[in-house]
């Protein structure tokens, strides 16, 4: 009889803990704002910025990032908003016995926040932060995966194994120039932005994951000019508009992509390998020839063109000089 073994390296989660923080402090006014009379809202952020594991206790510390938005003590009843930002460190000590040469993820979600006024220059806050340790150990495992032999009966069974690859929180900057729309007032003073990432997709990609979606900012303003009241303004930002891209085989030249166009997704095919890897094309900005008849490149068929500069030994894409909305029209 001979027995068949299949070795498999997975990632096995150890530990999950929650712990809930308790941060409390005050805020200041800054001497270049007025009085406070009223808060009007309070918002709160907490981001993990330490995790260490030492003598059987996840130390964890971070940052509350907080937003006030107040309403003046002033004479006038239509006296303009302010607002205020301020920050909190926080800590906190986990036991975890037997928690040695684990890899450790920590996240972090604001569940309560109060205040309370204690005078027109000082804000007394409380914040609970909600935090989600994860530990992960690397392993492997060897299942029979096939038994035979003269005489011998087996009975399979098929497992689906599912392996993570990435478990991690990571920061993206996204850098654009806003404009306020011409019916609208110029700022004076910007008094909140809130932002929500939406259409998130993911994709995995020559060991890495990319992601893209669109950033719908939503800003809250005092107007310049006076008499005129508070003002909202709302921004898309997508930050990513090569949405797919790799090596068409046994073509070393030629690198396929999926490109968002307005609301349409294409496919285009171009000669750009010896100059731009498909890591380096997700996310960039493109002008495309999108009226052109799709022609067959390599048994593929590309539905559009890359319009860029060239000269004899070298090549540059050409894109936007600042954000603009994806099937904006060149003229």
């Amino acid at each position: 009889m001979e027995i068949k073994k299949e070795s498999i390296n997975l990632t096995e989660m150890n530990v999950k803990m929650n712990s809930n923080v308790l941060v409390e402090g005050d805020i200041i006014i800054p001497d270049t704002n007025p009085d406070m009379k009223e808060v009007l809202i309070a918002d709160a952020k907490a981001q993990v910025e330490s995790v260490e594991y030492r003598n059987g206790k996840l130390n964890v510390s971070g940052t509350v990032f907080m937003k006030v938005l107040y309403k003046p003590d002033e004479t006038q009843d239509d006296a303009e908003l302010k607002a205020l930002d301020a920050s909190l460190p926080f800590s906190d000590t986990l036991d975890i016995s037997s928690g040695e040469n684990l890899k450790y993820f920590v996240s972090s979600l604001v569940e309560h926040i109060g205040f309370t006024l204690i005078n027109s220059r000082k804000l007394s806050v409380k914040v609970v932060v909600s935090l989600l340790a994860r530990g992960y150990r690397e392993c492997m495992i060897e299942p029979v995966s096939s038994i035979s032999g003269e005489g011998v009966e087996c009975r399979n069974k098929k497992y689906n194994i599912h392996i993570p690859l990435l478990d991690e929180e990571t920061n993206i900057t996204l850098s654009d120039v806003l404009t306020v729309p011409e019916n609208m007032p110029d700022i004076d003073e910007i008094l909140k932005v809130d932002g929500l990432c939406r259409g998130a997709e993911t994709k995995i990609m020559n060991g890495k994951v990319m992601v893209r979606g669109e950033l719908l900012l939503k800003t809250l303003y005092s107007a310049a000019k006076e008499g005129e009241r508070t003002q909202l303004v709302c921004h898309e930002i997508p930050f990513a508009e090569i949405v797919e891209a790799e090596k068409v085989p046994k073509a070393n030249k030629l690198l396929k992509f999926a490109v968002k166009i307005g609301d349409e997704t294409r496919t285009i095919v171009s000669g750009i390998a010896k100059f731009y890897t498909p890591e380096e094309m997700l996310g960039k900005q493109v002008v495309v020839v999108s009226n052109l008849k799709p022609a067959k490149l390599c048994g593929i068929e590309s539905q559009g063109m890359l319009l860029c500069a060239c000269t004899d030994d070298d090549l540059v894409i050409v894109s936007p000089e600042k954000k603009m909305p994806s099937g904006a029209t060149v003229r």
